[in-house]
């Protein structure tokens, strides 16, 4: 995949729609450390055969690897009003044997194809959480341009509503420099629900947590 870099200053660039969902939360296959509630760590990897973003093609050969590690820090932790305010920070990496690995212009570094980095905060006021988070999205083997966003999230938590809870959520995505699909410059990027679908994750993780 070819990413286009662009000027922030467009206006397609300025707002990325992301989307509306409903999910069940799945428990992540990590390994997670805890100090009272405070500091949490999660750090694993995944392995996979396909790679796809949103139904957008990254790599379907050869063995692809996903490493990730993030620390979230409780800032505020209260009963009433605004009950928590949580920091966060990490990295999650997509490493491939197939095209896009072997295939990119660095060489050194050829099967590095994806290196992510993001932090943000979010609040919970009761069920409700928001967050905004900052993620930048590199090629270490420049298969693509890199892309810096902001993302803003609006999340309910409504396991004491419902028997089987819906988690409800949208988020709103702002690419600050870099365009994500490789179209042209006018055209808005769907690569930009990564942001969210992090944000959204780090969200349910902190929920689960406190």
């Amino acid at each position: 995949m070819n990413w286009r870099g662009w000027s922030a200053t467009r206006a397609c660039a300025a707002l990325a729609l992301v989307g509306i969902g409903l999910s069940a939360a799945a428990p992540q296959p990590a390994l997670a450390q805890e100090n009272d509630s405070l500091i949490a760590t999660t750090i694993g990897m995944d392995f996979s055969h396909a790679y796809f973003f949103r139904g957008i093609k990254q790599e379907t050969r050869g063995l692809i690897a996903q490493p990730y590690v993030d620390a979230s820090f409780s800032l505020l932790q209260r009963d009433e009003g605004l009950t928590g305010v949580t920091f966060s920070l990490g990295t999650w990496n997509s490493l491939h044997t197939g095209e896009t690995g072997s295939g990119g212009p660095a060489t050194h570094v050829a099967s590095w194809y994806e290196s992510d980095f993001f932090t943000g905060i979010t609040m919970e006021l009761e069920n409700w959480n928001a967050g905004i988070t900052y993620t930048s999205y590199l090629s270490p083997n420049d298969s693509f341009s890199s892309i810096h966003e902001l993302a803003l999230t609006l999340a309910m938590d409504d396991s004491d509503l419902l028997v089987f809870p819906l988690s409800p959520h949208i988020g709103l995505a702002i690419e600050m420099a870099g365009q994500a699909d490789g179209g042209s410059a006018g055209s808005c990027s769907s690569r930009s629900l990564r942001a969210v679908e992090g944000a959204m994750r780090a969200t349910s993780d902190t929920v689960r947590r406190l």
